[in-house]
C-alpha cells in the first residue's frame, strides 16, 4: 500500500483567471503525517477498477485516480487494465488535497508497476488539466507551488509545531471554493520571507505572514464555519485558517498539550478532529 500523505496551506495566493480554465495561484504546502493508503495492481481486462473504504468516494471515471490513471494510459498509447484499493483517512472535501494525493501515489504506483521511469516534467504532462493539487504530490517535502500547479520549489521547512486539524460533516468542493472567489475574493499579495521564517523556526514570524485567499470567500458562501474558527481561536491557538479549499480548519501551536485540549473539545461536538505533525519521512 502507497502511503499519500495530506497537506495544508500555510499560504494561499489565488490570482484571477486569465487563460483556461484553472486559477494561477502560489502557495507554500507542508505534507503532515495523516494518509491514505492505495494499492494498484495491474489487470489483464483493460479496465481500470476502484475500491474505496469511503463509500462517498466515486469509483467511476469521475475519480481523479481513475483520471490520472486513464490519462497514464493514453500518454503511453496503450490500454493497461489497473485495479485499485482506496484506505480513506484523510477526510474528503477538506482542503487537505487527498483526492490529489492518490491520485499522484496511483501513477507512481503505476509507473513502478511498469518499470516507467518518467522524470517530473514528463508526469506533468500526464496529469495537466487534472488539477493544480496533483503536482506537488508527486514530490516530496514542504513545497512552493505556483503558476497552475506545475512549478514546484522544494521549500526548507524546520518548524516544529502542533497541527489541529478540525472539520464540521459539511465540506466544500474546489469547485464552489473557486467559484466563491471569482464572486468575492481579492487577491493578496505574496510575501517570500515567510521562506526564511520556517527555515529559521521563527513560528511568531511566519503566522503573521500565512494567508489563504479562498478563506474569506467560502466563509461568505458558509457562514456557519467561522463559529469553528471563533472557537479554535478562544481555545488558546495562537493561529487558526482554513486549509486550502476548505472546509477543515487548522491551527498550529508549539504546546502539545494545548493541541489536544482543542482536539477533545471538538471530537466532544462531533466533529473530526486530528492532532498532527509534519510528515518528515516520506
Amino acid at each position: 500500500m502507497y502511503k499519500c500523505f495530506a497537506k495544508i496551506n500555510y499560504t494561499l495566493n489565488v490570482l484571477p483567471k486569465t487563460h483556461g480554465e484553472l486559477h494561477k495561484l502560489c502557495s507554500i504546502a507542508p505534507k503532515i503525517n495523516l494518509f491514505d493508503e492505495v494499492s494498484v495492481k495491474r489487470n489483464s481486462t483493460g479496465k481500470i477498477t476502484i475500491s474505496c473504504t469511503d463509500k462517498r468516494v466515486p469509483t467511476n471515471s469521475q475519480n481523479l485516480v481513475y483520471k490520472v490513471l486513464d490519462a497514464f494510459n493514453k500518454y503511453r498509447g496503450i490500454k493497461q487494465g489497473y485495479s485499485v484499493v482506496i484506505k480513506k483517512n484523510i477526510p474528503i472535501s477538506s482542503g487537505l488535497g487527498g483526492g490529489s494525493s492518490d491520485a499522484a501515489g496511483a501513477l507512481l504506483e503505476a509507473m513502478k508497476l511498469g518499470d516507467v521511469h518518467y522524470g517530473y516534467y514528463q508526469l506533468l504532462e500526464v496529469v495537466r488539466g487534472l488539477g493544480s493539487d496533483i503536482p506537488q504530490f508527486l514530490v516530496s517535502d514542504t513545497t512552493m507551488i505556483e503558476g497552475e500547479g506545475e512549478e514546484i520549489t522544494p521549500i526548507e521547512d524546520k518548524m516544529d509545531v502542533f497541527i489541529v486539524l478540525v472539520k464540521p460533516a459539511e465540506g466544500v468542493s474546489a469547485k464552489e471554493a473557486y467559484e466563491a472567489f471569482d464572486k468575492y475574493g481579492i487577491s493578496s499579495e505574496k510575501d517570500d520571507s515567510i521562506i526564511t521564517d520556517l527555515k529559521n523556526d521563527n513560528f511568531e514570524d511566519a503566522i503573521t505572514k500565512m494567508n489563504n485567499d479562498l478563506e474569506a470567500p467560502v466563509l461568505q458562501i458558509k457562514p456557519k464555519l467561522k463559529g469553528i474558527k471563533e472557537k479554535m481561536k478562544a481555545l488558546g491557538l495562537p493561529f487558526v485558517m482554513m486549509s486550502g479549499s476548505g472546509s477543515c480548519f487548522f491551527g498550529l501551536t508549539k504546546d502539545k498539550k494545548l493541541a489536544e485540549k482543542v482536539a477533545n473539545h471538538f471530537e466532544k461536538k462531533g466533529y473530526y478532529t486530528k492532532v498532527v505533525e509534519k510528515a518528515t519521512k516520506l
